[in-house]
C-alpha cells in the first residue's frame, strides 16, 4: 500500500486483475496445445475483461484527479482567508500600537509616569537600549578592535555545488538525486 491517504482498493483490485488477464493473455497467444479457435475466443473475452479494468482504473484515475483540483482550489481560498486574517491582525496590532503610543504621550506630556485606576495601572518604563550605528565606515577597524568584528564561518553554496555535480565532476559526500512526481495537465 502506498502512503496516500485516499487509497482506493478498487483500483488496486483493478490494476491486479489487468496484470492477471495479462499474463493470462500472453500464456494464451504462446500455448500451442490450445486449438486456434479456442485461442482467438479466449483472446477476445480477455481483451474484454482489460477493457473492463482499464475503464475502472480510468474512471478511479479521475476521481483522484477530480480530488486533487478540488483540494488545490481549496488551499487556494485557504491562502486568500491567511492573508486576508494576517492583514486584519496586522491593522489590529497597528492599532494597539498606537495606542500605546498615545498614552505613553498624554504620561510624558502631563510629565507622570505613573497612572492608577482600580482596574489597571499603566506606566512609563524604559526599553532595553539599542545600538544605533550612525556611520559604519567611522566605526574601529577588525586590527583596532577586533572584539566588535564577527568572523564569518564558511557557508555551503549548495547551488555552485549543485552545478559542479551536475557538470560531472565527483564530490564526495553528495550526488544528484532525481525524484518523480505526478503531472496533471
Amino acid at each position: 500500500m502506498t502512503a496516500l491517504s485516499t487509497h482506493n482498493p478498487r483500483l488496486d483490485h483493478a490494476t491486479d486483475d489487468i496484470t492477471l488477464y495479462l499474463d493470462e493473455l500472453q500464456h494464451v497467444m504462446i500455448d500451442t496445445s490450445i486449438d486456434d479457435d479456442v485461442r482467438d475466443e479466449r483472446v477476445v473475452e480477455l481483451q474484454a475483461e482489460i477493457d473492463v479494468c482499464k475503464s475502472d482504473i480510468s474512471g478511479c484515475l479521475t476521481a483522484i484527479r477530480n480530488r486533487i483540483v478540488d483540494d488545490e482550489g481549496d488551499i487556494a481560498a485557504m491562502e486568500v482567508e491567511i492573508k486576508r486574517l494576517q492583514d486584519r491582525k496586522r491593522t489590529r496590532e497597528n492599532r494597539i500600537k498606537g495606542r500605546k503610543e498615545w498614552a505613553l504621550y498624554q504620561l510624558q506630556r502631563m510629565e507622570r509616569s505613573r497612572f492608577e485606576t482600580s482596574l489597571f495601572t499603566m506606566s512609563v518604563a524604559k526599553n532595553t537600549p539599542k545600538l544605533v550605528i550612525d556611520n559604519e565606515d567611522g566605526l574601529p577597524s577588525i586590527r583596532t578592535m577586533p572584539e566588535i568584528w564577527k568572523r564569518q564561518a564558511p557557508v555551503l553554496d549548495k547551488s555552485a555545488l549543485k552545478a559542479i555535480v551536475k557538470e560531472g565532476t565527483e564530490v564526495p559526500g553528495c550526488r544528484l538525486e532525481q525524484g518523480e512526481r505526478l503531472a496533471i495537465k
